[in-house]
């Protein structure tokens, strides 16, 4: 049906007289709309999860389900994440390469430094932090981690519930939205306001820490 409508517009535009009658659908609201998924991980299933993720056979694939856990950021931002955007000294995260084609400075959390540092120790001469055998060089999936997860601790959930699970849990500690956007690098509204705020990594230490904070404790 969308196909059919963009067939008759484009006809519309040299003659008047065309009409479109796949508007209909929009007129008697019969448009199928994608509902929006708000599945994430519970407190309680944390532990549970936890112990399935720790008993994976593959460190990369366990070590970035917890960083995506402990950071909120996007599935493939964490899967091409290299070791030269990793800054120990300042303890941050550069993501150069983003959905929204904004760059994004993070500041580690204690968890995520101590994760990294290991791994960093561990690293071969492979420039990527959670290297893959694959052509890429790094992993790009982790569809057979997930179901195994999925079984041993009966935690039914998919990559991205992990940065809704992040972002549940800013809420629930009182972060402002505006924060919150931060950290996920959601795209600023169009406030003239907004515009002049500049929020600098250091202002996202603090949330970010008390995030991980709680997390840890549920691990």
């Amino acid at each position: 049906m969308s196909l059919l409508g963009s067939l008759y517009n484009f006809a519309a535009i040299d003659d008047d007289e065309v009409k479109n009658p796949v508007n209909i659908l929009t007129l008697k609201k019969l448009r199928n709309r994608k509902t929006r998924r708000d599945s994430f991980i519970r407190d309680h299933q944390i532990p549970a999860w936890t112990k399935a993720v720790k008993s994976l056979d593959n460190p990369s694939f366990r070590d970035v389900l917890f960083l995506l856990l402990f950071t909120g950021l996007r599935k493939m931002e964490t899967f091409r994440m290299a070791w030269e955007d990793i800054d120990f000294v300042d303890k941050t995260i550069r993501i150069p390469d983003t959905k929204n084609d904004i760059p994004l400075v993070l500041p580690m959390s204690s968890f995520v430094l101590d994760l990294l540092q290991k791994r960093h120790q561990a690293r071969g001469s492979n420039g990527w932090v959670f290297p893959g055998n694959g052509e890429h060089g790094h992993i790009i999936d982790a569809k057979s981690s997930i179901k195994y997860i999925k079984n041993t601790s009966g935690v039914n959930f998919m990559v991205h519930d992990l940065r809704r699970t992040y972002a549940t849990k800013a809420r629930k500690l009182s972060i402002p939205n505006e924060t919150i956007k931060r950290l996920l690098n959601h795209a600023k509204s169009n406030d003239v306001t907004e515009g002049y705020i500049i929020t600098d990594v250091e202002d996202l230490r603090t949330p970010c820490q008390l995030i991980s904070d709680e997390f840890s404790k549920l691990i």
